[in-house]
């Protein structure tokens, strides 16, 4: 029972987890005695910082990794060093252990809510354009893409998916061109998606944005909508506009169907009362300038507009 385990250790250190260092490390005092340092997060990043990877080389840690992106789960990978009194572990945010061991890989399963594909297809159809940003590896993105109706490897290409650190190579410039065919992000930092909102502005485009960590704050208080999620984190609900109770992608599809709707029905009333009311006021001045009675009584005009 994990649990246990927990109850039984000191926790010494800790280093939370951050999207640009993409690991976490704990330091942690041991029921015998013993200080070791845990670190998780990317399996990539952990395997470089590892200097004993108990056999297991990069190419089949990539094989493995790509097996699993390809099926849509999100990988951790885990490390550990047991500690000495002069060793060192976190120094300046980041950990500096020279002798971690590489223990293995995890993925984990977080299925596509069964109404998201229609509910894209429905906003897609609407003439929205949709986009994923991600800290997940571009596999995993790409594979989420494919399930919600997103990315078709049939017309997809290179050019509609880039990764965060590649993303930040550009220039504004660059990036004002590339943002009208990107569909996915994958590892993406905050200010990525902040940047790619701002562009996208720039473009005379029209902006929401749908986030419920603290880091996607910049991107909702950005959009010229922000939509926070019901159990996201109340950082990212004061920074957004409205706030999703129900956490579905198809509430947004009904929520801009309301907005149009209500848009329409705004020029329609404009529409027939400027008609109505601009006809009638020309025929009562026609009517006056010439000398003769009104054309239209104060009666037939109520009947008009009824």
């Amino acid at each position: 029972n994990y649990v246990d385990l927990r109850n039984n250790v000191s926790r010494i250190e800790e280093l939370p987890f951050s999207t640009e260092r993409k690991y976490m490390a704990t330091v942690v005092k041991s029921a015998n005695g013993k200080k070791i340092l845990y670190v998780k997060g990317a399996p990539e990043i952990v395997f470089a910082m590892c200097k004993d990877t108990v056999g297991v080389t990069a190419d089949s840690i990539n094989a493995k990794l790509l097996e699993y992106q390809n099926q849509a789960m999100r990988t951790l990978g885990f490390a550990y060093q047991e500690l000495s009194e002069n060793d060192s572990t976190i120094e300046g945010g980041k950990v500096i252990a020279q002798n971690l061991t590489f223990v293995g890989v995890v993925a984990i399963s977080d299925p596509v809510r069964l109404d998201v594909p229609d509910a894209v297809e429905e906003v897609i159809k609407a003439g929205i354009k949709v986009k994923i940003v991600t800290g997940d590896t571009p596999g995993t993105a790409k594979e989420i893409g494919r399930q919600i109706g997103l990315w078709n490897d049939a017309v997809d290409n290179e050019r509609n998916i880039i990764t965060g650190p590649e993303f930040a190579e550009l220039s504004d410039e660059e990036v004002k061109e590339r943002v009208k065919d990107l569909k996915i992000i994958a590892r993406a930092r905050p200010m990525d998606k902040k940047r790619l909102v701002e562009t996208l502005q720039l473009n005379n485009e029209v902006v929401a944005v749908t986030g419920d960590g603290t880091n996607d704050a910049p991107a909702l208080n950005a959009a010229h909508v922000g939509l926070s999620m019901g159990d996201g984190t109340s950082v990212a609900k004061e920074a957004s506009d409205i706030t999703i109770i129900d956490n579905s992608f198809s509430s947004i599809g009904r929520a801009v169907m309301w907005g149009r709707s209500l848009y329409k029905n705004i020029q329609r009333f404009l529409l027939f009362q400027l008609t109505v009311n601009v006809a009638a006021c020309f025929l009562v001045l026609v009517g006056s300038f010439m000398g003769t009675e009104s054309p239209l009584t104060v009666t037939q005009m109520l009947w008009v507009n009824l």
